[in-house]
């Protein structure tokens, strides 16, 4: 036996502990892709403003008499922010009970409404915090008469006001907003 040359004793012991390194290394990649793979991180805002005949009152909603008024269609009022330049795009919404087409539009945060929409006062709502991430309003569009093909679009939207399927770098992601929060109604003519 040579200067340098290792006795195991057993033929093939080298030759296994590499295959076993090699294993390890690539079950570390796996994992590591996987990790990678995880969705991304989006937070979600969602707000209704409902739209009363006529001008607001303590008792909105009800005609004289106590019999409900007739509603107009709410304005809604949905954000998602994700991770800057990020790819982003909006597949469909859920919104409280209907399937609709949508789109995004960036928008800059802060994003703040007037508080009261019925009389000026200066008074700003936050809706969505500063923030260093990208800022997408929703945009919802005309009703889908079809179902959206992900298999669990019907699960999300049983629990939830407002569920988005957005693509973000390729991979579809649905975010979900349990219940809308509510603003003070304005007068709608």
């Amino acid at each position: 036996m040579g200067f340098g040359q290792r006795t195991t004793g057993i033929p093939g012991r080298p030759f296994r502990h590499a295959v076993r390194c090699l294993v390890t290394l690539v079950g570390l990649g796996f994992f590591m892709m996987a990790a990678c793979a995880q969705p991304t991180s989006v937070a979600a805002y969602g707000y209704v403003r409902e739209m009363l005949p006529g001008i607001p009152t303590a008792d909105a909603g009800r005609a004289p008499g106590g019999s409900p008024v007739a509603r107009l269609p709410p304005d809604y009022y949905i954000y998602i922010e994700v991770p800057k330049g990020r790819s982003v795009a909006g597949n469909w919404i859920w919104l409280r009970g209907h399937y609709h087409r949508c789109s995004l539009k960036p928008t800059n945060s802060p994003v703040q409404i007037d508080a009261d929409a019925a009389v000026p006062t200066g008074v700003k709502e936050t809706l969505v915090p500063p923030t260093a991430n990208d800022v997408y309003q929703v945009l919802v569009g005309s009703a889908m008469t079809e179902t959206p093909p992900t298999g669990q679009a019907p699960t999300l939207a049983a629990g939830n006001d407002v569920v988005v399927s957005l693509t973000i770098d390729k991979t579809t992601q649905d975010v979900r907003i349990k219940e809308l929060k509510s603003l003070k109604p304005k007068a709608g003519m």
